[in-house]
């Protein structure tokens, strides 16, 4: 990893650029739906938290995963318990409990229990908007009683629809039940379509119920998302980066105001366009107001690093790269260049991949993107683009490095080996579908890999006579001789040639090689 010059300069000077952090009672910024790895790399920079609905299976390991997606973003969970634990009915309307509801949770608890500990789950919805969809008040009870026996440490969330609060009717089903309910830590109300600085309904809501619940944390959802109702607001969708910035100051300015959720992520149904389609100019007011609340700044210390491997047997352009400043697995563009030439195309490093302790954060380095056949013969290199500002040229393994090539993968490698009786292995070996490169080959004791032991690699570069150059498809240069050590002496030898496009081929022995086997020698 390269250090950057002045970089302690560099993280005050952006410190001193961000807005101020919000009032420090007010720490929690996330969205209501989406919780899969794209929507956490698109937002890992501003949001801490992640929001999960249950399914009616109790033995489904789904939270499991979307909690340790979570957790390697340094974010922790919200989850919803609604179908989990309350039965649809024949209205599908999730009133009452079902009746081995202990016994579901029980299930779900001991299935997920490694995933549900303080450091990774911030709380439980135990049923959203229970009001409204006149829910059985003294079961919301009963079961939020037993998720804080088992978890004390979780918060107990209430979100309730504003005008189910705001109803004055007496025999409204917030006003008859709402003295049932009183294992809830942290409340708040939805109302969207609306200037929360300015609408009552709202105000007036979130005030009665706090009176209702004194002493609790109050959580605010912001509208997120945009329809048809929307117009009423005046403007198109532009008008939804004021109306986040409101909902940003009446959260602030609540001492009690705890957490702030914008509803709603995904696009789809009844939501015309989600956050996740949101225009940058409205999506970079949620990243400041992200910011300002959780406080999420990134270090400016090291350089993009990763490796350019090459192509692949499907042609695809193969490799690693990150920017170890990146606390949260933020991704990395890489952009490829012919060798002489300008910009060819870019992609994105977020495949699956192992961990690269480089990185120092996050599973999911890999590019892999496919080429265009106007590729081909064309010495290729590759750069990562730091997350704050330069590229880095990424180091290959190819033939050709730093540059990769890329060739028809019609043909493995081919060739012949012996082994003289002082351990001297000779013969050679090429790639038909490249016939004017020199190939790697790769030395194997005892077994094939991945089983064997690797002695040594090396290159067929020596020159080659024309016999074998008629077999190879052209070239001049495919011969090579490898000293084996003593060690490997009655142990059974393998040589591989190392293909173009990212494979390999065990060579056959030659005729004259005395060796026992087709395809290993023992000297």
């Amino acid at each position: 990893m390269n250090l950057k010059l002045n970089s302690a300069v560099a993280v005050l000077v952006i410190a001193l650029l961000l807005p101020s952090i919000a009032a420090a009672q007010l720490q929690w910024f996330g969205y209501a739906g989406g919780g899969d790895d794209t929507m956490l790399d698109r937002t890992v920079t501003y949001i801490n938290f992640g929001y999960f609905s249950t399914d009616e299976d109790p033995r489904s390991t789904a939270v499991f995963y979307r909690i340790d997606a979570m957790t390697q973003r340094e974010m922790k969970a919200i989850v919803e318990l609604g179908q989990l634990l309350w039965e649809p009915g024949t209205s599908g309307t999730y009133q009452s409990l079902y009746t081995d509801y202990v016994d579901r949770w029980n299930t779900w608890k001991t299935t997920n229990a490694p995933a549900l500990t303080g450091d990774k789950v911030l709380g439980f919805l135990v049923r959203d908007e229970p009001f409204l969809n006149k829910v059985d008040i003294s079961q919301l009870e009963a079961a939020s009683q037993m998720i804080k026996r088992d978890f004390p440490w979780a918060k107990i969330i209430l979100i309730e629809a504003a005008d189910a609060v705001y109803d004055s009717d007496p025999l409204s089903h917030f006003n008859q039940n709402r003295a049932r309910l009183s294992t809830v830590d942290w409340i708040g109300v939805d109302r969207y379509y609306i200037d929360p600085t300015t609408d009552i309904i709202l105000r007036d809501a979130v005030v009665k119920l706090k009176q209702s619940y004194p002493g609790r944390k109050t959580i605010y959802v912001a509208d997120g998302f945009w329809n048809q109702a929307h117009v009423n607001l005046g403007g198109d969708l532009n008008i939804m980066r004021s109306i986040m910035t409101k909902w940003y100051d009446v959260a602030r300015n609540d001492p009690d105001a705890v957490l702030l959720a914008v509803f709603i992520w995904n696009s789809g149904g009844e939501i015309t366009v989600g956050s996740d389609s949101f225009p940058p100019f409205v999506i970079d007011e949620h990243i400041r107001v992200g910011k300002a609340i959780t406080g999420r700044v990134r270090t400016q210390l090291y350089q993009a690093i990763g490796v350019f491997e090459g192509f692949d047997s499907n042609y695809n352009a193969v490799g690693w790269a990150c920017d170890p400043d990146s606390n949260w697995g933020e991704k990395v563009s890489v952009d490829f260049y012919e060798v002489g030439s300008g910009l060819l195309v870019t992609t994105i490093a977020d495949k699956s991949s192992e961990f690269f302790p480089q990185c120092r954060s996050g599973m999911a380095h890999r590019f892999r993107m496919p080429t265009p056949v106007s590729f081909l013969g064309k010495k290729i290199l590759a750069f990562a683009h730091d997350l704050d500002s330069g590229v880095a040229q990424l180091p290959s393994t190819c033939l050709d490095a730093p540059a990769c090539t890329m060739y028809w993968n019609h043909y493995r490698p081919i060739g012949k080996f012996k082994i003289s009786s002082t351990g001297f292995a000779e013969g050679w070996t090429c790639d038909p579908d490249a016939p004017q490169a020199s190939i790697k080959l790769e030395v194997w004791v005892d077994t094939t890999p991945p089983n064997g032991t690797r002695v040594s690699t090396a290159l067929a570069n020596l020159t080659s006579d024309e016999t074998i150059n008629g077999q190879c498809g052209g070239g001049t240069a495919h011969r090579f001789g490898v000293q084996l050590p003593s060690w490997t002496k009655d142990r059974g030898i393998y040589i591989y040639g190392i293909d173009t496009m990212l494979g390999s081929a065990f060579l056959l022995t030659a005729p004259d090689s005395g060796c026992p086997g087709v395809g290993v020698c023992i000297w």
